[in-house]
């Protein structure tokens, strides 16, 4: 008898980590022959009735139900993998789901709830529902965890049972993160110039990312070696740090020292990752872990080939 999968999915308005990992997982589990079936979260009438009588007053309700969903045409019988863990919150409002797969990216919103600089609710809606969701996520059966800190924080802040717990790390295509000569065109769209040094930034302006300390240490870099740029990775995905980050920059006298690139496709950002002197993480909890494997991904592949890596990755 063949196991039934359904995937839990969302469609996502750019192709950031979390996109990229729902992408990842589908087509590795058809490169390996397992079939799945990607379903999306459901509306019921309550919220599509209170969408339609709330968005013009610049609520969007349907969103927020997508991000933390109520309800989905999920099999009784399938294994369920639910490929964030804000859809824990389904588990609240469907407590008897059996065959329960969540995939935990972070925590970090619900860690940094009480900190005013770095909480991310806007309303107390968001605070009660992103509670509702973290501490659904000891009723699954299995949780994959994508670092061991995140796997003791599920223990240890959430109550989670560790025997339920399996640490998957990100994984990468080495096809496309190795080391590889930048073109000219490369340079000419990203504006790398050949003898300039540059730091880089890869990920949002999300509060728990703590960016404005990184320019803050940035501009002390500056002093010392006024030829450093620093590139800021990433399509803004929170205008209003986006402006705030952007204010900051100006304060400083930074315009011209910070440039913005928006993702590009996976084969351009290998070499923006290449031309890099240091690759940085201000996140108060850690370097992301897919950046951290695409830098030494390449790093270990010039090492191994007897290349010189000029740049240096570090938190």
């Amino acid at each position: 008898m063949n196991m039934k999968i359904q995937l839990l999915v969302r469609q996502y308005p750019h192709m950031i980590g979390l996109a990229r990992y729902v992408s990842a997982l589908q087509a590795s589990l058809s490169s390996i022959g397992v079939e799945y079936s990607s379903v999306e979260p459901d509306y019921p009438f309550p919220v599509r009735l209170g969408d339609r009588m709330l968005r013009r007053r610049g609520y969007d309700i349907k969103t927020f139900f997508t991000n933390y969903p109520v309800a989905a045409r999920l099999d009784k019988d399938a294994v369920k993998h639910l490929t964030t863990q804000l859809m824990g919150s389904l588990l609240s409002f469907k407590p008897g789901m059996r065959r329960v797969v969540i995939t935990v990216h972070d925590i970090v919103p619900y860690l940094m709830r009480d900190d005013p600089e770095q909480c991310e609710y806007h309303h107390f809606y968001d605070r009660w529902m992103d509670q509702l969701a973290m501490n659904s996520l000891r009723r699954a059966d299995c949780l994959i965890s994508i670092s061991e800190f995140t796997k003791q924080m599920l223990v240890e802040r959430l109550g989670c049972a560790p025997d339920r717990i399996q640490v998957i790390l990100y994984g990468l295509d080495h096809e496309i993160f190795r080391p590889l000569p930048a073109d000219e065109a490369f340079r000419t769209r990203y504006q790398i110039e050949p003898g300039t040094r540059y730091l880089l930034y890869v990920g949002s302006e999300n509060p728990r990312k703590n960016l404005p300390r990184l320019v803050e240490a940035f501009a002390h870099v500056r002093q010392t070696l006024p030829d450093v740029q620093l590139l800021k990775v990433g399509t803004p995905e929170n205008v209003e740090q986006f402006q705030k980050l952007k204010s900051q920059i100006h304060a400083l006298g930074l315009d011209e020292a910070i440039r913005f690139v928006d993702h590009g496709a996976k084969r351009s950002m290998r070499f923006v990752f290449m031309r890099m002197s240091v690759a940085t993480g201000a996140s108060t909890f850690r370097l992301t872990a897919s950046l951290r494997l695409r830098i030494e991904s390449i790093r270990f592949s010039l090492i191994r080939k007897g290349s010189h890596c000029d740049w240096i990755p570090r938190e």
